[in-house]
């Protein structure tokens, strides 16, 4: 009975893996063609795929395994979003033209992939990990005290950008949406992403907090998380800015089932990456600070589902 059963998994395995990569070469092929750069993408999804399918065959694919997040990862970065760009063709990101060097691009990305990988299940890695000295013991006081410095960190390096462009009135026209300065584009430019980025240390004392919070059971590391969390969702919300939200809505059910040692069923997986990806394109419809265009749009929604 149990081999019958293995069998069975395995084979549900192999279809799954196979429609899914089926679908996606489908996309690329329908997207790219038969060209250079379909074929480095068609490379990369196989050389990300093919490790978790055989992990998934052999029954021991783990959602929270480091290798399934960064490869799940890495398929986001170098096959979903550079056939994204060339779907929409937007390539030019920050004043800076990508298509000129996109197939170099994905080479490297596919290097990078395939040394992973590879790294990944080199057997010198549990030798070398044996000589680092094991982490000091997790201290409570210590992480409270980095959280809040992350806090003051993060709240002087992005207040030391606002105040070279412009002030409290930028912060307002930031979360206004995207052009809402106008020209948001010169404005990244003519800074540094070491200080317009500083607001994710925000996200970093938010997790602190909310780690505090489920091994101290304090409801005070909970309201810190709340309000630590609220500036980054809200900034990077109002903006559309998806991909820097993500690691702190990832992180916390992540770093909660890890705690409880339990892992989501697929239902939940599904339902999660479904609810997700709609969200995702809301935001990247109404990100635009044109309060008419918004308007136009919600109007649209409502007399095609009324």
């Amino acid at each position: 009975m149990a081999t019958g059963r293995s069998a069975s998994h395995a084979l549900l395995a192999a279809v799954l893996w196979t429609s899914l990569s089926g679908i996606l070469y489908s996309f690329v092929i329908a997207t790219c063609g038969l060209t250079l750069r379909g074929g480095l993408l068609i490379a990369i999804a196989t050389t990300l795929i093919l490790p978790l399918a055989l992990r998934h065959g052999r029954g021991r694919l783990d959602l929270f395994e480091p290798l399934v997040t960064a490869n799940f990862v890495l398929a986001v970065m170098f096959v979903g979003r550079p056939l994204g760009d060339l779907i929409t063709g937007e390539t030019i990101h920050l004043g800076y033209d990508v298509l000129p060097t996109f197939d170099e691009a994905l080479l490297v990305a596919l290097i990078g992939a395939g040394a992973f990988q590879l790294g990944y299940r080199a057997v010198f890695g549990h030798a070398l990990a044996r000589r680092f000295p094991t982490p000091p013991a997790f201290n409570p006081r210590v992480a409270w005290l980095a959280a809040w410095a992350y806090l003051a960190l993060g709240a002087v390096l992005f207040s030391t950008f606002l105040l070279g462009q412009g002030g409290l009135g930028l912060l307002l026209a930031l979360v206004r949406g995207r052009g809402g300065t106008g020209n948001d584009n010169l404005l990244f430019l003519s800074s540094t992403g070491y200080l317009y980025n500083g607001i994710l240390l925000f996200a970093t004392a938010g997790l602190i907090f909310f780690a505090l919070g489920i091994l101290t059971r304090r409801r005070l590391h909970f309201v810190e998380f709340i309000v630590a969390s609220l500036v980054v969702l809200v900034f990077f919300g109002s903006r559309g800015t998806r991909s820097q939200v993500l690691p702190l809505l990832m992180a916390v059910p992540t770093f909660w089932y890890l705690w409880r040692r339990r892992r989501p069923r697929t239902i939940t997986v599904v339902l999660v990456l479904l609810v997700g990806l709609a969200v995702s394109g809301w935001q990247r419809e109404t990100r635009g600070a044109d309060v008419d265009a918004r308007a136009a749009l919600v109007n649209s929604l409502v007399s095609e589902i009324s």
